[in-house]
């Protein structure tokens, strides 16, 4: 009886080896294909990062994040404001290349990026477009490209395809902040590590198709001084500054 009662406290506390369980089954995993891989740094397919030879600064710069947001677009410009525009080219293709901070993203005209000889096409990212006066901006492609300021620098950098944009191409506030620009009115250039862009120098500033007549604009007018009461200098270093705030006062 004693033994009868031993053995059955032993399969009770699966102390016996048929009682022991054994370890689960581990699937193997399916071997992914190199071709199926996206590089982080560059994100093309079959591509692995060690082995990329992209810029990791380039790569980090072309970058937009996909998310589901309303970003701004605020182009302002009056005959009496300067334009900040540099010259370049974009895709191997020659442009004129407008410096406008208060667009939260890169943008080209959908036409023009036809011309381009050199581009890489990227996922359109899930924002929203919206000019101050609330029009939207139809996004219908992006790319990744290359940029020529002036004659000397070269940067990587995602554009964003938009239908009826003024302008060839609108380098927005994501281009100054991952390349280390500052746009400077009273020296009229745009700052960069690389060296210092100059502003093309205009008689005469078209109004743009989408801000023409807008209140932010009106405001503007009425909150710079006359060219009688202060140089021209020191109107359109005022003039670039209201600019940073135009959203602000469409507002207000």
């Amino acid at each position: 009886l004693a033994e009868v009662l031993r053995q059955l406290k032993e399969l009770l506390t699966d102390n016996t080896p048929a009682a022991k369980k054994r370890p689960p089954h581990r699937q193997r995993r399916r071997r992914e294909r190199r071709g199926d891989r996206r590089c982080w740094k560059c994100g093309g397919l079959g591509c692995i990062s060690r082995e990329c030879q992209a810029s990791s600064r380039d790569a980090r710069a072309s970058e937009v994040s996909i998310t589901n947001r309303t970003l701004p677009v605020v182009v302002i410009r009056s005959p009496e404001i300067e334009t900040p525009i540099v010259e370049g080219s974009v895709g191997g293709v020659r442009c004129d290349m407008l410096v406008d901070t208060g667009s939260a993203v890169t943008l080209a005209n959908e036409r023009f990026i036809r011309q381009l000889k050199t581009m890489r096409d990227v996922p359109k990212p899930l924002i929203r477009l919206e000019t101050a006066s609330g029009i939207e901006l139809e996004i219908t492609n992006a790319c990744v490209t290359e940029i020529v300021l002036g004659k000397s620098v070269t940067v990587q950098h995602t554009v964003l395809f938009v239908k009826e944009l003024s302008h060839k191409i609108l380098l927005g506030w994501d281009f100054m902040r991952y390349h280390g620009c500052t746009p400077d009115p009273t020296a009229g250039c745009l700052r960069m590590r690389q060296g210092n862009i100059p502003f093309l120098v205009t008689a005469e500033s078209p109004q743009s198709e989408l801000m023409a007549h807008h209140p932010a604009q009106e405001a503007m007018e009425k909150m710079l001084p006359s060219e009688q009461e202060s140089s021209g200098k020191h109107r359109s270093a005022l003039a670039a500054i209201l600019r940073e705030f135009a959203d602000v006062l469409s507002t207000s």
